[in-house]
């Protein structure tokens, strides 16, 4: 054929003709789109190129595709894909009416939108995988997760089509799929739509777009098939270990020695008083003697927050419900008035304790008609639908967001369902005071008063003088007149007494008057202060209209009734608490033989011999209920009691600053976390950890569950979802929730710092620090950690439940140990042995009740498990509590926390590996299998995937740590996500952020680079040993006893570092005035307490009193830069932060959406620090050596020499690590040519430098100067004479013995990054597997081989 015909010519955009070497119209297609495509790649570099040469450029304001990093790919990814959502809805529209025939309307849809794709799709080409692969997580992934939530009761098949019609709605009709990238046909292959036009074109657009949708369903369909199969794999395989020989025989020699060593840490406690002691401020149980007594100590703690839990849940309702009311003012004649007064008279009918029935009738009557008043203001205020109430309406069927009448009748109900709890336990009771507590239910209220809990309260003028006629009758008719001064400075005194707490309150207090009561035991002995003019001078909380003679307003009577329902369920709560603790101690006691008893009717006989020192007698006293007069070892009691500090008590002023320090303390660590986007999600990803760590692998809709639960009651929709309400209450009173690390030991803080400083309750300060606890953030943190030890104590109960009925189906015994008093009482209730339970024993098959009882045994296991092996405040050891209030250690909690479950794990999985069940052992196995995952699995895969998708190397992640690395990333897990063209590594990310066990691995981690860093600067083993010792040491200790935040920032870079921070960055000058030094540090210690969200900090560099801009004087957050350079608001100039870092909104906004930060390795600037350092090491390498020529006393020749030596050995260290450095920044991509501009030009000039950049060595030479000054004499300086020719034979030693500086080791081969690769593989694959089918066809055609 000639070639005339062979050849088919296009004219491209540029004027020019293409001569395409084929007739075949899909080729000839894409040969033009190939010539377009490089037509405008020139001409944008030809625009590019022009716009770089005009003095408009500024490299910094432009962001180039290059110098965008990982999180901006994927945040530019994912935006993409949410733009092609609607678009391609839209466009699909068009290209269907198109296809029907309406042509002109059908393009102009798709026009519009292409043209809005355009203008709002952040253009990813030439992002990479990076932005490829969240765009198609978001475009599909979103339309698909709604299809099949919407579609989850239809077939699988339904399922299917549904989403591969909606896949295909959102897919983009020049999308390519695996049939065109990967095996070049197949069914998914798509059409060239090139040169196609009008209906053709949109058929072939519609027809790719279903293609796409195809595979989009399919893949979407595989996901949890995926999930599926790798837990069950993991399920089957640790079923199948579990019945392998020897190893149950190899967890019972593990459980057995573990045993002996405790038998033998026992013995040795008996003997060593400073051992018990030792241990005893290091465990969760303390000095305890076992670990029973120590959960129902940690249970007191519990049960009071889960009644707090409810009691917060009670009042915000009524709260919330009140804002409303009085938002609105009035409706259908129902005022704000009407129905404060309806809810005080349905909460307290009466302010007195009644005795009569006919009283108690008439409160209740009273009571009776406020509720028809709250139901009828529910129905006005639209809180309800008419006709839907009665008085009789029970509370929990009201589902409504809000409801009067809901609100008052869940407070009252809480406050009856306490005081009938208080009564049914009449052995901590004073004499008929059960009587007392039942005759009131329904109308009782406890007082409370501003005088107590207000900072600033002060009683009126005309309160005071009643109150004090009052007083002076009194004190007259007792027989002991008094004056009026004398009156006034008793009722002030009583003022400045303050309240009674309630964790000292005793029972008698619920039925009197606790302050009055108390009062008249003290200062007014033997007055009678129960009276209304007392009431109103100490300021009555009420919800009353008027107080004595004072009218309150709406917001006074608002806030009286919410203090008095506040303090009536907390007085009770503490009550409750209290003497469920003692009774619960009391009855674990009695189970226990005399020898392990801790609570002792008479003392023991060899106390009696030695004296009562050791022991205490309880007091008579109803405070202890059944523990009273028992005798108790003195540390025992304390260890229960848990006494706090009394640093700074009797001295005002020392209590103050201590105060200070301590809110600063959790103030400047609230700001890192709680009020941190990043900090809260990675609160949340670690938390997941801790499931997988105890092989719980979660489950989504187990996740969906607690998520919902915790979730409600942030959002305060507990009242209206009684269910949920419940089940919260259960996870809080067994100690599930409410009991995140971080934030107990902010609390811990806070509270310490009110009660040093003897904060009133009610005070300004206090009502900052109660916002503090109760805040969104603070309850948003919690619950990133609650949903998470949910799903763990759930997952824990349904293995339980599953290995029970296993059990029982196989007829064979499940036994578990009794060690919560719940669990023993059940046992001992069903007459079986506490210590070895049967689950399986045919009485809890009895009746219902049994096996409610068998339910709740697995449920105090679950949650057992659940505190044992999961992070609990609660359970931090004394150790922690007493550092926690030093100057020392961030979060010290946490990492304790991390100690104690991780050896808890191990524990738990050597005893069910030593199990009798194959259930129970293959239940060890999976602990152990997670926990191995967490630790050592998880950061080596992560690590290994970063470097086959990027194409790195393991010795470029070496050298990052050895040389560029901040002191908190070198043995971490580090990830590279980002590498240039010839595989080295530009961006990495620090897992370490969340994976919560990566503190244990840390220390080895720290061992393995010691000694890899050791080896590569060939250092004796000696030396290796030592470093390594240090880095584990630092690595271990570094969170107990390092700097805190608002320590280092104050005590360490002001005061000790001299206006530098740790890592030598500048705060101030040492010639700067000393007022610009003051406030530069202050600037930087208030920057400390700021909270990471904040969009500016203070600008240490310029006082406000300084001439300038206000903009300069606040340095602006990179977040809130980045948002304002975006958006138009500030000159793209700025997109360079003062910090000398580009800037990219997209890139910031991912990394605080996401919690994972990624670290752009700057090698250039690492190596400028290092040299920098190597100057002044080199400085004080020879310092010795020249100071000797102006020494005033004889200097020897050994002298001489000696110095000389050292001074040597100082340079080759120096110079050895610095080449090191060198090597590494080769290592990773920076040119010999830059590296020598930093080490001559940047730097100053550093000594030798060409020699250091070949591994030579040039040692120190001893310059004349120090000869010729140590030689020169006077009357106060003697004559030294320097061994000049020694000297030189010591240099020419130096120069045979160190020539060389140790050459780095050949490089790792870098592969190349799997995606690239991947097409290949993929067609290589399809290949092959086309190739067996053809062999298989042919093999039967030809019958056989």
């Amino acid at each position: 054929m000639s070639s005339e015909y062979r050849y088919t010519y296009k004219k491209l955009s540029d004027g020019s003709y293409a001569a395409i070497d084929s007739k075949d119209p899909d080729v000839v297609a894409q040969k033009v789109k190939e010539k377009e495509l490089e037509i405008q790649r020139r001409k944008k570099l030809d625009a590019d190129s022009a716009y770089k040469a005009s003095p408009d450029y500024q490299p910094g304001a432009t962001l180039e595709k290059e110098d965008i990093g990982t999180s901006g790919r994927v945040g530019r990814g994912a935006l993409a894909g949410l733009v092609a959502i609607p678009t391609s809805i839209t466009s699909t529209v068009g290209y269907g009416l198109q296809a029907a025939g309406f042509e002109e309307e059908g393009a102009d849809i798709v026009a519009r939108a292409q043209a809005a794709k355009q203008k709002l799709a952040p253009d990813i080409e030439g992002l990479g995988l990076a932005a490829e692969i969240p765009k198609a997580l978001v475009q599909f992934g979103l339309p698909g997760g709604l299809i099949l939530k919407a579609m989850k009761n239809s077939g699988k098949a339904t399922q299917l089509v549904a989403t591969a019609a909606g896949e295909g709605l959102v897919a983009e009709e020049d999308m390519k799929t695996f049939g065109d990238t990967f095996i070049d046909g197949g069914p998914t292959k798509t059409q060239q739509l090139e040169f196609l036009e009008g209906q053709e074109r949109a058929f072939a657009a519609l027809y790719n777009k279903g293609k796409v949708g195809l595979e989009a369903a399919a893949l979407l369909a595989g996901i949890p098939l995926t999930l599926s199969a790798t837990g069950a794999v993991i399920t089957t395989s640790s079923k199948v270990a579990a019945q392998i020989p020897g190893v149950k025989q190899i967890g019972e020699g593990l459980y057995e020695i573990g045993e002996d060593i405790s038998s033998f840490v026992k013995e040795a406690e008996k003997r060593s008083p400073l051992l018990r002691r030792g241990l005893s401020s290091i465990r969760f149980r303390g000095a305890l003697p076992d670990k029973t007594f120590a959960e129902i100590r940690a249970a007191k703690a519990t049960e009071l927050g889960a009644l707090s839990h409810a009691n917060a849940v009670a009042l915000r309702d009524i709260n919330d419900t009140l804002s409303t009311v009085f938002r609105d003012g009035e409706a259908n004649g129902i005022t704000s008035e009407t129905v404060i007064d309806a809810l005080d008279d349905f909460l307290y009918p009466t302010d007195e304790i009644l005795t009569s029935k006919e009283a108690i009738a008439a409160a209740k009557a009273k009571q009776n008609e406020a509720a028809k008043i709250l139901i009828s203001a529910d129905e006005s205020f639209g809180f309800v639908k008419p006709g839907k109430m009665t008085v009789n309406t029970d509370p929990s069927k009201i589902q409504t967001e809000m409801s009067l009448f809901r609100a008052a009748s869940n407070a009252r109900k809480t406050i009856d369902d306490y005081s009938e709890a208080i009564s049914r336990n009449p052995e901590f009771l004073p004499e008929n005071a059960a009587d007392t507590i039942e005759g009131q239910l329904g109308i009782y209220g406890s007082r409370q008063y501003r005088a107590f809990l207000e900072d600033d309260y002060m009683p009126t003028e005309e309160a005071t003088k009643k109150a004090t006629a009052v007083l002076m009758e009194s004190a007259s008719k007792a027989g002991e007149p008094i004056t009026s001064a004398q009156a006034r400075g008793m009722l002030f005194e009583l003022i400045q007494k303050g309240q009674i707490d309630n964790a000292t309150l005793k029972p008698k207090e619920l039925i009197e008057d606790g302050v009055l009561n108390m009062v008249q035991k003290g200062i007014l002995k033997n007055r009678t202060l129960d009276s209304k003019e007392i009431r109103d001078f100490l300021g009555e909380y009420s919800g009353k209209e008027r107080i004595g003679s004072r009218v309150q307003t709406l917001d006074e009577r608002r806030l009286g009734l919410l203090a008095k329902t506040k303090e009536t369920v907390g007085r009770q709560s503490a009550i409750i608490a209290k003497g469920k603790f003692f009774t619960s101690l009391k009855r674990y006691n009695d189970t226990l033989p005399d020898d392990q008893k801790m609570f002792l009717d008479e003392l023991p006989a060899d106390a009696l011999r030695s004296g009562k020192g050791t022991y205490t007698q309880l007091s008579d006293d109803i405070g202890y209920g059944p523990l009273r007069g028992k005798y108790v070892k003195n540390e025992y009691l304390a260890a229960l009691e848990k006494v706090p500090s009394n640093f700074g008590q009797g001295n005002a002023f020392i209590a103050r600053i201590y105060a200070t320090y301590l809110a600063a303390k959790a103030i400047s660590q609230k700001a890192v976390t709680v009020y941190n986007p990043t900090g809260q999600i990675r609160n949340v990803t670690s938390a997941m950890g801790f499931a997988v760590a105890n092989g719980n692998i979660p489950n989504g809709k187990t996740i969906a569950q607690a998520a919902g639960d915790v979730f409600a009651d942030i959002n305060n929709k507990l009242v209206s979802q009684p269910e949920r309400k419940a089940k919260l209450e259960e996870y809080s009173r067994r100690g599930l929730i409410g009991q995140q690390a971080q934030i107990g030991e902010i609390q811990g803080l806070l509270d310490e710092a009110s009660r040093v400083a003897g904060l009133k309750k009610g005070g300004r300060t206090l009502k900052v620090l109660d916002f503090e606890r109760n805040n969104f953030a603070n309850k948003l943190y919690q619950a990133g950690d609650d949903v998470w030890r949910v799903v763990n104590y759930e997952t824990e109960l349904k293995r339980l439940r599953q290995m029970t009925t296993k059990a029982q189906l196989q007829n064979s015994p499940f036994v578990l140990r009794g060690t919560t008093i719940e669990q023993r009482e059940i046992a001992q209730r069903l007459g079986l042995n506490p210590d070895a339970v049967d689950l399986n024993a045919s009485i809890f098959n009895k009746n219902k009740a049994n096996r409610d009882l068998r339910e709740e045994f697995l449920k105090e296991e679950s949650a057992l498990i659940t505190r044992d092996v999961v992070p609990n405040y609660s359970r931090v050891p004394t150790s922690i509590d007493v550092i926690r209030r030093l100057p020392l250690g961030n979060f010290i909690a946490y990492p304790s926390e991390i100690l104690r479950t991780s050896f808890n794990i191990l524990g738990r999985s050597i005893k069910e590996i030593a199990s009798e069940n194959p259930e129970m052992r293959a239940r060890g196995l999976q602990r152990l299998m997670g926990f191995g995952t967490i630790t050592v699995g998880i950061p080596t895969a992560a690590e290994a995937f970063g470097i086959t998708m990027t194409g790195s190397s393991e010795d470029q992640l070496a050298a990052y740590r050895r040389s560029g690395a901040a002191p908190w990333d070198k043995n971490a897990t580090l990830v590279p996500v980002k590498t240039d063209k010839d595989g080295n590594v530009l961006e990495v990310i620090n897992g370490s952020y969340t994976l919560p066990y990566d503190y244990m691995m840390k220390p080895f981690f720290a061992v393995l680079n010691a000694v890899n860093t050791g080896k590569r600067s060939e250092a004796e083993l000696s030396e290796i040993a030592l470093n390594a010792s240090g880095d584990v040491i630092s690595e271990f200790l570094t969170p107990f006893v390092g700097e805190s935040i608002i320590t280092e920032r104050f005590l360490g870079d002001v005061l000790f570092r001299g206006g530098r921070t740790a890592l030598g960055s500048k705060i101030y000058n040492e010639s700067d005035p000393i007022g610009d030094k003051v406030y530069a540090g202050t600037a930087h210690v208030f920057n400390g307490l700021l909270p990471a969200f904040s969009p500016v900090e203070i600008n240490p560099d310029k006082p406000f009193w300084q001439e300038g801009p206000l903009t300069r004087k606040l340095q602006l957050a990179d977040f809130a830069q980045s948002a304002l350079v975006e958006t138009g608001l500030l000159d793209p100039r700025y997109r360079v932060s003062e910090r000398g870092r580009q800037l990219d909104f997209i890139d910031e906004m991912v990394q605080a959406a996401t919690g994972v930060k990624t670290i752009k390795l700057d090698m250039k600037r690492s190596l400028g620090y290092k040299a920098q350092e190597a100057k002044r090491e080199l400085k004080e390498a020879t310092e010795d050596y020249r100071a000797l020529k102006k020494a005033y006393g004889p200097r020897g020749e050994e002298e001489f020499l000696d110095e000389f030596r050292r001074a040597n050995e100082r340079k080759y260290k120096m110079a050895r690590d610095l080449s090191i450095t060198i090597d590494d920044a080769r290592l990773l991509g920076v040119s010999d040519e830059e590296i020598a501009n930093i080490l001559r030009k940047e730097v100053g000039g550093v000594a030798d430098w060409r020699a250091l950049m070949n591994h030579t060595f040039i040692p120190y030479k001893p310059p004349a100067s120090i000869t010729i000054g140590a030689y020169e004499a006077d009357k106060e300086k003697v004559r030294n004479v320097a061994p000049v020719g020694k000297l030189l034979e010591e240099l020419n030693k130096v120069y045979e013995t160190q020539p060389k500086l140790p050459l780095p080791p050949t490089p790792d081969t870098r592969p190349t990054p799997l995606p690239d690769r991947l097409p290949d593989i993929i067609r290589g694959a399809s290949q092959r597997a086309s190739q067996f089918l053809r062999d298989l066809e042919e093999e039967k055609l030809l019958g056989g081989r």
